[in-house]
């Protein structure tokens, strides 16, 4: 019954305690977030993200391009949404096969290069040199789709590691939700900037002049984060690698200490400064590791425990 508010309108003892639990919580969560956002390690990169997605794009001026100069049909360019989401897959297969181990500079350098390259390929069904080419407009914008596609997937899975990376321990989905909130106001400023080059150039719905110096423009943008790489923190060893050489199991932590914690385990079990539950709960909780290492730091201080009791 002390659930519900009091007949004087009063809060109950129960929901004052709820209140203010909830209300230290937010105060202890916010301080830390601060606390996080204000290290460069974090400010930076954070930085590096919203700039590399703010660029201006160019994709509702081209999209009116495609329907009302092109001819393209409602059905043509759902099939080529459905490509491009099959692309999408793709690229995130290639980069989890092949480049999750590239340094995040070096990825973030040659996405910017290639993918601003391949960008320029559209000035070639802008100025209709692809028919002279003999290529179908339908057919060069599907491929062009899925080129861009596939490689804007494999530059954005690089944005979210880092964004994964530079979260520290304590506040891990409250700033990667941060992170993940500022990509998408780079994205709205992207977005904004692209519509005022569209309106500033003369391009409507009609008016095509100038696309082809809009297209170039915004394309050529993707460069101009490249000189903010340097905020972009050094590759740091993963959390946990498992080397299954010789059908041995080496676990290497970020932090270390699972071989140093088992040593000292011994020895403050030889000493007989813990009890055989202390020295079972303190190895057991030392890490974080997955499921197996935990089982056997058990199984150690089993053994130990054991020992420690027939020494005795």
């Amino acid at each position: 019954m002390d659930a519900y508010p009091s007949p004087s309108g009063t809060p109950s003892p129960s929901v004052r305690l709820a209140a203010a639990t909830l209300r230290e919580r937010w105060t202890s969560q916010g301080g830390a977030l601060l606390t996080a956002i204000k290290q460069p390690a974090i400010l930076l990169p954070a930085v590096f993200v919203f700039f590399w997605q703010a660029t201006p794009t160019a994709g509702d001026a081209l999209f009116y391009f495609y329907t009302n100069r092109l001819g393209f049909t409602p059905e043509f360019l759902g099939r080529v949404r459905l490509v491009s989401s099959a692309a999408e897959l793709g690229g995130t297969v290639v980069y989890n096969r092949y480049l999750k181990h590239v340094p995040l500079r070096t990825m973030f350098l040659w996405c910017a290069l290639v993918g601003t390259a391949v960008s320029l390929t559209q000035l070639l069904l802008v100025t209709g040199y692809n028919r002279e080419l003999g290529l179908d407009d339908q057919i060069f914008s599907l491929g062009d789709s899925v080129v861009l596609t596939l490689l804007g997937q494999i530059s954005f899975l690089p944005v979210l590691v880092l964004a994964a990376r530079i979260c520290p321990r304590g506040v891990e989905a409250t700033l990667f939700a941060s992170l993940m909130s500022l990509l998408n106001a780079g994205g709205f400023v992207s977005g904004l900037l692209g519509s005022g080059l569209t309106a500033a150039l003369g391009v409507t719905s009609e008016n095509f002049d100038n696309l082809t110096i809009l297209v170039l423009i915004c394309c050529l943008a993707q460069l101009l984060p490249l000189p903010l790489l340097r905020m972009v923190p050094g590759d740091a060893p993963p959390l946990a690698s498992v080397d299954d050489k010789k059908g041995k199991k080496k676990v290497d932590l970020e932090l270390g200490g699972v071989n140093t914690n088992i040593s000292n385990h011994n020895n403050d079990a030889k000493s007989g400064s813990r009890d055989e539950d202390d020295d079972h709960d303190e190895v057991a909780t030392t890490t974080s590791v997955d499921g197996r290492e935990t089982r056997d730091l058990r199984h150690r201080a089993n053994v130990v425990a054991e020992k420690n009791g027939t020494e005795t």
